[in-house]
């Protein structure tokens, strides 16, 4: 499917925005601080519920505003067409296709797949653990959108499991609520499905990296990836869901004790994470910024060949800051890829690229690129 037609509305620097671009290539220009990478922003969050930027509601709303509202129009290869739309508050997101409200994440995505490359990218190999559970949560989703529901579940009664602890570690309450061992049932049941995907994730994804990584470094390399959990001292290699469960459980049992003094749970697929390892060094201590670069253009690659493979869908593709984040070898890559790409493509740059249709942005207002914009309506393009 490709995005035909999206309105913005109160979002970042954007009071009012229609844009309609072009079913194959667009490429958006302008000067830093614009506004070009939050109309990416708001095609990330209308297709997949989430900023790339992982940026809170409260941050992508315009200053001064409690709510805004996000507007796509949907089309796929055989005119079926859908109207996506998210209003957006402070602390919540409202969530319709074709005016009919999804109760669950799994109701809304799914059909379409957007994969995002960005200068933040490095965060996931460099940067904290729950980076890199974000990246190994987006392709256990895109293997299984119900995943995307779990993790939000699990969340939900994660924060409440630890408020009761909270609360009886620092004295507001002198026991623990009888139904405390539901919600740590609750936990260990999710939790478990939680690192079963993930696991499967990882397997799934790991020599399409390699792949990828091959070609843009031109040269084969080592690459192992590990999904890092305490359960195990090493992830067996049938991740059975009732021997993940068990142990999981066997965890839970054995750090109740200190639970209580520390006031939060303190085993579970919230503090997992994934290792990258290139001829056996750390990626994330290790590796170069030119070997990281290539690594993580590779994983986000490898998320368009698995939407392919699990959802028979081509992804749009978001590129943000493409002139500057790449050096000259990667954007040959990069660029020779998505011309031959079967997506639609949004990318922005500082410098005006002649493929496909290029918009100009500038204060919060875009216009054609390439015509004479005689008639033009300020923060609309059609």
């Amino acid at each position: 499917m490709i995005l035909e037609n999206l309105k913005i509305h109160n979002f970042r620097c954007y009071d009012s925005l229609e844009f309609r671009p072009d079913p194959k290539f667009n490429v958006i220009y302008g000067d830093i601080g614009q506004g070009k990478t939050s109309i990416l922003e708001a095609i990330s969050l209308l297709l997949f519920l989430k900023s790339f930027r992982n940026a809170k509601n409260s941050e992508m709303l315009k200053v001064n505003c409690e709510e805004g509202a996000l507007f796509g129009d949907m089309l796929s290869p055989k005119s079926f067409s859908a109207k996506y739309s998210i209003k957006l508050f402070p602390k919540r997101k409202l969530a319709a296709i074709n005016g009919k409200s999804c109760r669950y994440i799994s109701e809304y995505i799914g059909k379409v797949s957007s994969v995002s490359f960005s200068p933040n990218d490095l965060e996931i190999i460099r940067g904290a653990p729950e980076n890199r559970r974000n990246w190994v949560d987006k392709v256990a989703s895109l293997i299984d959108p119900t995943h995307i529901d779990l993790v939000a579940t699990y969340s939900k009664i994660l924060d409440h499991r630890n408020k009761i602890l909270r609360d009886f570690s620092q004295g507001k309450k002198q026991k623990i609520s009888e139904d405390f061992h539901i919600w740590t049932e609750q936990l260990i049941e999710l939790g478990a499905k939680v690192i079963h995907h993930r696991i499967h994730a990882v397997d799934k994804s790991v020599d399409k990296i390699k792949n990828y990584y091959d070609q843009i470094a031109h040269e084969p390399i080592s690459l192992k990836m590990n999904y890092i959990s305490p359960l195990f001292e090493k992830i067996p290699q049938e991740s059975v869901l009732e021997l993940i469960s068990q142990e999981l459980k066997n965890s839970f049992e054995a750090s109740f004790q200190r639970e209580l003094v520390v006031g939060s749970t303190l085993v579970g697929p919230h503090r997992d994470d994934v290792s990258f390892l290139m001829e056996d060094q750390q990626m994330k201590s290790f590796g170069s910024q030119g070997e990281v670069r290539s690594l993580v253009l590779a994983m986000r690659l490898a998320e368009v060949e698995i939407a392919k493979q699990y959802l028979n869908t081509n992804s749009i593709l978001l590129i943000d800051d493409f002139s500057s984040e790449l050096d000259e070898k990667r954007r040959k890559f990069l660029l020779d890829y998505l011309v031959n790409s079967e997506s639609q493509i949004f990318l922005t740059t500082t410098e005006k690229i002649e493929i496909g249709k290029t918009f100009f942005v500038s204060n919060a207002s875009i216009s054609r690129g390439n015509e004479n914009f005689n008639g033009y309506t300020e923060n609309r393009c059609e």
